[in-house]
């Protein structure tokens, strides 16, 4: 018995060993200009997926740029909560420079 829990335990902290080694951290640095940001650039700000990325481009193409962060909410898909979430990633001007960083 002592045998296998010895074997248990070598491999139970190899396993915790080799998850510690491969897990990564995640955090973007800068923001995404929703006036002029790219839809691969749009798709790098937290919680925005495809469709609401093509949405954004689709509206702006529409209807003109944005002249604040709370016309996002005419968006479809967009909701105020989304729009909190995403408020220190987006901006209305300037030079977009969101990027993905893994630590």
């Amino acid at each position: 018995m002592k045998k296998f829990t010895t074997i248990f335990t070598v491999l139970f902290l190899g396993f915790l060993a080799a998850n510690s080694l491969c897990a990564s951290t995640i955090y973007w640095s800068g923001q995404a200009n929703v006036n002029t940001a790219t839809y691969e650039e749009l798709k790098l700000v937290p919680g925005m997926n495809y469709e609401l990325a093509q949405n954004i481009i689709d509206y702006r193409e529409d209807n003109g740029q944005f002249t604040t962060l709370d016309d996002l909410r005419k968006v479809p898909g967009m909701t105020k909560k989304f729009i909190r979430k995403i408020t220190p990633y987006v901006k209305l001007d300037g030079k977009t420079d969101i990027r993905e960083m893994k630590v």
